[in-house]
């Protein structure tokens, strides 16, 4: 288990933003295994994860409009083994608490998204190369993505790795070198597990750079709310001016002088 974010082993404190995003994680979970029990709810969940889940042949062998959604949705489910889940969950809360500490929650949120789009988008990529059929789930890219970016922001928090105490960029190294190891296997054909490594591996490289560039740092929402305050800023000015050039003509000319878009113009003026 990671260490306390004092430098002490122990438990980190669950973030808000982990416990509901694990409790959603954990709801549908849970509703997909109940419904896999019987058969008709197993042929349920089958289409369930072929619209949801990251279906290669919904992009490269089905009808000419692409299910967009994918790239993120597929993140939502996970394989009826819980340990897949639960092993998303432990990196999630160990390590996602730690970069929230860092970067606050809604950076947070936008970095794990982008790890998720990007692990997508990656495992479409590979997947299309090796001619692999299977459907990805799962929010391993985007966990692996936050174990690297905390190594990199924290690489000496100590976390117990077999009951050895390690730096973490140990463990986030150890992590992507067996993803390394099961991709060259694929690739090799040695192997064709269900576990999509090339996912993992874009999760985590994105999480790399993401932390070493200071890309978790950056804040899409509010860069659009600054741009769209500036066009708006930009706007008015350009109204103003607009004003003034058509007040000065009505006090050469007279308001008949105007056109019917220059009186609407000043009426929407008037009205602010």
């Amino acid at each position: 288990m990671p260490g306390g974010f004092s430098g002490g082993l122990g438990f980190p404190p669950l973030e808000p933003v982990l416990k509901r995003l694990l409790i959603v994680l954990g709801g549908i979970w849970l509703v997909t295994f109940l419904l896999g029990l019987s058969d008709a709810g197993r042929g349920f969940v089958a289409g369930l994860f072929s619209v949801f889940g990251l279906d290669p042949d919904a992009w490269f062998q089905g009808p000419l409009f692409l299910p967009l959604w994918q790239p993120l949705t597929y993140a939502l489910l996970h394989s009826a083994s819980p340990w897949h889940l639960l092993g998303n969950a432990l990196y999630l809360y160990f390590f996602g608490g730690l970069l929230i500490e860092r970067i606050g929650e809604r950076r947070f949120l936008w970095f794990l998204a982008a790890a998720v789009l990007l692990g997508g988008i990656g495992s479409l990529a590979w997947k299309s190369l090796l001619g692999v059929h299977s459907v990805t789930v799962g929010i391993s890219a985007g966990a692996l993505a936050v174990v690297a970016a905390a190594a990199v922001l924290q690489p000496h928090t100590p976390v117990l790795l077999i009951l050895i105490p390690v730096p973490l960029f140990v463990l986030a190294l150890i992590l992507v070198g067996l993803d390394l190891l099961g991709a060259l296997q694929q690739l090799a054909e040695v192997g064709r597990s269900g576990v999509d490594h090339f996912a993992h591996l874009a999760g985590a490289g994105f999480g790399f750079l993401a932390a070493r560039r200071g890309w978790v740092h950056l804040d899409p929402g509010k860069l659009w709310e600054r741009r769209r305050l500036e066009a708006e800023r930009t706007r008015r000015a350009a109204d103003e001016q607009r004003l003034d050039v058509l007040l000065e003509r009505i006090h050469r000319e007279g308001i008949g002088a105007l056109s019917e878009s220059e009186r609407e113009f000043l009426k929407r003026m008037s009205q602010r």
